[in-house]
């Protein structure tokens, strides 16, 4: 076959295997946080999403039940047609969800990415109020999920403590990259060494643990790492963020650091007069760094927010600025790229809506910054984007929410049309205006604060039960109750021991002679599965055979004292 011939000929296997697609996802109220989506190695996709249920984990005197509201991290995966392979929930310990009314700026975002072995692996943000965490009343820190691709089920869990012990004292990370030895490395912003926020880079290997970790400030004011970027030919990093300038204001900052031993090589930074963010760090088409954000100092908005722009070299000195938007506001939220169109696909949301409200917008625009294309995605309704991903048929993957609120996932061509949507799709493309930012060096200091790899499994089995009490809206049972029962089920391994046998059976062991007691098995959403009296002797045998694979809720009361256990049908 002639060499034209076969190009073609994989050009249109590509163009007749490409799937487009539209999906809404359920999506809990309070689920106002950040998760990405993106491609596997085996072409289908994952998206990540928080999940709102009500525990009924707690079942108080006479059978009435406690609920409370968490909302949990979680992942959804589709194949390449749209169809739902598996939903799971990452809620592997107490400390991987956060209860509801306390749900807020970025403490819960999540970001997940896959391995070079084929594991998922998804960094997301929590806290819980519990003295018993490592003895602390508050704690607020992220977990590192790994799961299975194929099934969703969570392989291994490690918590990453960054010593943030009080109320409004954070560590947060915002994004994850892993190297070609398996390294992981992770950027976001810690409390732990007092009120203002540090940036913070951590080098991790799963096995050993923490290779090192890089905690900086800017400027002595607030700094947070938003971006990774690894270049390993040169064996340096680049994180990009944000800090708060001398006179209150955001800039964007790109800091160079080595890294076998995390050492900072040089930090720039760039603004203007006002707020200027950045949201995205990438590869250039040049093989160089580009920048990705929002600015309020540049463009022509009046006194709003415009996509914004920047190409610099590996130096981080600027070859050039680009501002897009129109009078109104536009926030820059995720950018891709495409080596076989030579465009980057810049994506945020416009409040220029097409039926009013916020509208979901897209911009392409070529190697020299200039705009070829733009769309939006709305309704009546507001719209906002999570992530935006290049896909390998050269497509793309949009992923965001509207007010609903509903999760919207878009598997589209590269210039982001689908055949047919309930959303509406219009071409609008924004003006575009030359962007001048103040570029400096700022005041770098480094601050000595370890942070502490925590074996997720080692944690107390019970101390999720003092999480419910700061949210419980059910007036079945008194609090007095409630008390009581968090006292009996922190003497639990005094009272019973749970074992599996297998798959489809659990043995309870009591430790202490009783006189009479009940179990229930319950769905995660308290649905009474089984509900029967105890017999009284030493082992009792719960069978498992009717139940399909996942995660349930075993209560035990004995001798009016009870507690409660995860069980795992597999």
């Amino acid at each position: 076959m002639k060499p034209q011939l076969l190009v073609i000929g994989l050009l249109v296997s590509t163009l007749l295997n490409a799937q487009y697609f539209y999906k809404t996802v359920s999506l809990p109220a309070w689920s106002n946080n950040t998760t990405n989506a993106l491609q596997l190695k085996n072409g289908e996709y994952l998206v990540g999403r928080h999940s709102y249920r009500q525990v009924a984990a707690l079942v108080g005197p006479g059978g009435s039940l406690i609920y409370v509201d968490i909302l949990t991290n979680g992942l959804l995966k589709y194949d390449r047609f749209g169809s739902q392979v598996f939903s799971n929930s990452l809620e592997v310990s107490p400390t991987t969800y956060c209860i509801i009314g306390d749900v807020t700026d970025d403490r819960y975002n999540s970001r997940s990415i896959q391995l070079s072995n084929g594991s998922l692996l998804t960094a997301a943000n929590f806290h819980n109020f519990n003295t018993n965490h490592f003895g602390n009343a508050y704690f607020y820190g992220f977990s590192l999920v790994k799961s299975d691709p194929t099934t969703g089920l969570v392989l291994d869990t490690k918590i990453i403590d960054g010593g943030c012990y009080s109320a409004n004292r954070y560590t947060i990370v915002n994004d994850i990259k892993e190297d070609r030895q398996n390294n992981i490395y992770l950027t976001g912003y810690t409390h732990g060494s007092g009120a203002i926020k540090n940036g913070f880079v951590i080098k991790l290997n799963w096995t050993s643990g923490i290779s090192w970790s890089t905690v900086y400030q800017l400027d002595d004011g607030d700094t947070e790492g938003i971006s990774l970027l690894i270049n390993e030919t040169n064996n340096t990093m680049y994180v990009g963020g944000n800090v708060i300038n001398s006179n209150g204001d955001k800039d964007v900052f790109l800091t160079n650091i080595e890294l076998t031993k995390g050492s900072v090589q040089w930090t720039r930074q760039y603004g203007g007069n006002k707020d200027d963010i950045l949201s995205k760090l990438q590869t250039s088409l040049e093989q160089e760094i580009i920048f990705f954000g929002s600015t309020n100092s540049f463009g022509i908005g009046n006194n709003h927010y415009d996509f914004w722009l920047t190409r610099t070299d590996l130096n981080g000195q600027v070859i050039w600025s680009n501002t897009y938007g129109g009078e109104n506001y536009e926030e820059g939220i995720d950018m891709t790229s495409s080596m076989i169109n030579k465009q980057y696909v810049l994506g945020g949301k416009t409040v220029d809506g097409i039926n009013g409200g916020n509208d979901i917008q897209l911009i392409w625009v070529n190697g020299k910054g200039d705009i070829k294309d733009g769309r939006q995605y709305g309704s009546s309704d507001n719209e906002t984007l999570f992530s935006l991903t290049n896909t390998a048929d050269n497509g793309l993957l949009i992923w965001g929410r509207s007010g609903s609120p509903t999760g919207l996932l878009y598997k589209t061509n590269f210039w982001g049309i689908i055949p047919k949507s309930f959303c509406t799709s219009e071409k609008r493309v924004p003006p575009q205006h030359a962007a001048a930012p103040l570029t400096k060096t700022p005041k770098l200091s480094l601050l000595n604060l370890t942070f502490t790899v925590r074996d997720a499994s080692a944690r107390p089995e019970t101390e999720n039960v003092s999480d419910y009490l700061h949210c419980l809206h059910s007036t079945s049972t008194s609090q007095a109750a409630v008390q009581n029962i968090l006292k009996e089920t922190d003497n639990k391994k005094e009272l019973v021991t749970v074992a599996q046998a297998g798959g489809n059976a659990i043995t309870l062991r009591f430790t202490k002679n009783y006189q009479q007691g009940y179990y229930s098995l319950c769905t995660l959403s308290g649905q009474v599965l089984q509900h029967k009296k105890l017999s009284g002797r030493e082992t009792e045998t719960i069978s498992l055979v009717n139940l399909t694979p996942g995660i349930y809720l075993l209560k035990m009361t004995v001798d009016n004292r009870t507690t409660v256990q995860k069980i795992f049908k597999h």
